[in-house]
Order: structure tokens, then C-alpha cells, then sequence
């Protein structure tokens, strides 16, 4: 239980614990300035935590070795601003895919299902 005083110092000056959390989608071209500056204006709204999205018109392949740098930067920026950050691993959806990188190697990695269907017959049917 908060006193009077403790309550009106935690409403002026909340926890950032308590902020709310962006998912940010990459769906266009996206460069090192552009992360910079979406970061810094996260934060500058008060958002200190956000989640990496990445989608369709990525503007790079995913998960090229272009994307990881995109990603290694944001990563820099947002531990540069004490930030916190989550990556997305999904491509669009959470689908256990990869963006069809999982499957482009053919249907050995594609999930299976082994289902039994039981039925009683009688002698002669």
C-alpha cells in the first residue's frame, strides 16, 4: 500500500515497466537512418520496449545477411538508448515457416500429422 506522497510521486514519475510496448512492422524499405530515427521517436513518446515485425515489401530478403544487419542496428541503437527490444521470428504470421524457408528444401521439413480413425465392423461386413 502506497502512502499519499508514494502514490503522487509514482503518478508524475511512473516506472517504465509500466509503458506500453510497440509492434513495429517492417513492411517497406528500411535503412539505418530510418531505425534511428523511428527508435529515438519511440522513445521519445514514452515507449521503451518494441517488437521487430517483419512483412511483406520487407525491402530485403528475410533473414539475408542485409536483414541481420538491419537487425544488429536496431538491436545497437535501442541498447545505445537503454531500450528494450524483441524480434519477431516470423515472417507475417506466426506460421513455424519462415517465410517458406523452412519448405524450400522440399516436404521432409514440413509438420505432419499422424491421425488413427478406429471403426467397428462385424464379422461380414
Amino acid at each position: 500500500m502506497f502512502n499519499a506522497e508514494e502514490f503522487t510521486t509514482k503518478i508524475i514519475s511512473p516506472s517504465k515497466d509500466g509503458n506500453p510496448v510497440v509492434m513495429w512492422f517492417w513492411n517497406g524499405e528500411i535503412n539505418e537512418a530510418d531505425i534511428r530515427k523511428f527508435i529515438a521517436a519511440f522513445k521519445e513518446q514514452g515507449i521503451y520496449e518494441f517488437f521487430i515485425h517483419p512483412m511483406y515489401d520487407l525491402g530485403v530478403e528475410y533473414l539475408s545477411p542485409r536483414f541481420f544487419e538491419l537487425i544488429k542496428f536496431a538491436v545497437f541503437e535501442a541498447k545505445r538508448l537503454k531500450m528494450k527490444y524483441w524480434i519477431y521470428d516470423e515472417y507475417n504470421w506466426p506460421s513455424g515457416i519462415a517465410g517458406g524457408k523452412v519448405l524450400k528444401d522440399g516436404d521432409a521439413y514440413r509438420s505432419k500429422v499422424l491421425s488413427r480413425i478406429s471403426e467397428d465392423v462385424k464379422g461380414g461386413e
